[in-house]
């Protein structure tokens, strides 16, 4: 496994790869890089470069599908079909993952979610429609969202 950092506008993120995948991307704040750039790692960086800037709305690198538990695995696909720009909140992901009763374990599924920016966990928000929390801060969550409204 490989670790290297990218540096965003509100914080270092790890990127966990091994030769194939992305295994996770996790808030770090001011952690250094630990490993040299793959292919992987470099195509992840690229891509979430240009998230970040605009020009990429939708991700292609490949990431690790053996994490997580099944209930997991729903609730993450049904965030990858929140469309760019758009927000849901925690009751409607929960009826799209299949689980309409299931609104606090898919805030828990949110949570543990290993691919942020990439799985859009940014765009799922409480009832009330407030900005909720978010393992980046809120910060970061706020400014993700203002990325999508304004490309």
């Amino acid at each position: 496994m490989n670790a290297t950092t990218l540096n965003t506008p509100k914080g270092n993120v790890r990127i966990l790869t091994t030769d194939t995948t992305v295994m996770s991307i996790e808030f770090c704040g001011d952690c250094k890089n630990e490993g040299q750039s793959t292919a992987i790692s470099s195509q992840c960086i690229r891509e979430l470069k240009e998230y970040f800037t605009g020009t990429r709305k939708t991700f292609s690198v490949s990431l690790d599908s053996s994490l997580g538990t099944p209930f997991q695995k729903a609730v993450w696909n049904a965030m990858k079909e929140i469309p760019y720009g758009e927000v849901v909140t925690y009751g409607e992901l929960a009826k799209r993952a299949g689980y309409p009763k299931a609104v606090r374990a898919v805030g828990s599924a949110c949570k543990k979610n290993p691919f942020p920016f990439i799985v859009p966990c940014h765009r799922v928000l409480p009832a009330d429609k407030s900005l909720g929390g978010y393992a980046g801060g809120a910060e970061m969550k706020k400014w993700l969202l203002d990325i999508e409204k304004k490309f």
